[in-house]
């Protein structure tokens, strides 16, 4: 997998690593859904989309992802600037031109919704704010776009849990990958999930 073009905090906050554990849970998705069309919530740095480009070999990705980073403090080792985004996203439409494109912006805005409902979608990955409220707007927004199926990292969040359990989305295949999470080792949960 070309993951050359990726930057790796030490630290490990914003990105899924770049694990057999991981890349599992997208091999899954090709092999049984075979994406060509994906919405992705929260680009970061590139690291999930390009797993996603490198393993959904005839898909198309739209991220959507802010500009700058709101709402939390920062941490001691980010090296995440606005700029830094911005750089991100250039490098990858440079590399995969077509098949990548980002959509500034949060899912929180009415403007970035009706751009999405402009375009069909046959699959997504919810890995945006992992807060209750966040993740029910964002899927709220999968509902909306009538997608019945996403992958949706961060199981283990209490926010996303309750989110899912509240809309009515059930886990239908998980996958455990360990991370670093300011320099400690911690379990994460990536699934694929549906909406009844």
């Amino acid at each position: 997998m070309k993951t050359d073009h990726l930057d790796f905090p030490e630290y490990g906050w914003g990105y899924l690593p770049p694990c057999p554990e991981v890349y599992a849970a997208f091999e899954y998705c090709q092999k049984e859904y075979d994406p060509k069309n994906v919405l992705e919530i929260g680009f970061h740095l590139g690291h999930s989309t390009t797993y996603q480009l490198e393993i959904y070999k005839n898909a198309k990705i739209v991220t959507v992802s802010p500009e700058k980073e709101f709402g939390r403090k920062p941490y001691p080792e980010d090296i995440i600037h606005y700029t830094n985004r911005s750089f991100a996203a250039e490098r990858m439409k440079r590399i995969y031109k077509e098949r990548f494109t980002w959509m500034k912006g949060s899912t929180l805005s009415q403007s970035v919704k009706e751009n999405l409902s402009k375009s069909s979608f046959d699959f997504a990955l919810v890995d945006g704010s992992h807060t209750y409220n966040d993740a029910v707007n964002d899927l709220d927004l999968m509902s909306k776009l009538n997608l019945k199926l996403c992958l949706c990292d961060n199981l283990e969040k209490l926010g996303v849990y309750y989110a899912m359990k509240d809309l009515n989305w059930k886990v239908v295949k998980e996958f455990e990958y360990e991370t670093n999470f300011k320099q400690k080792k911690v379990i994460g949960r990536i699934g694929v999930i549906s909406h009844a």
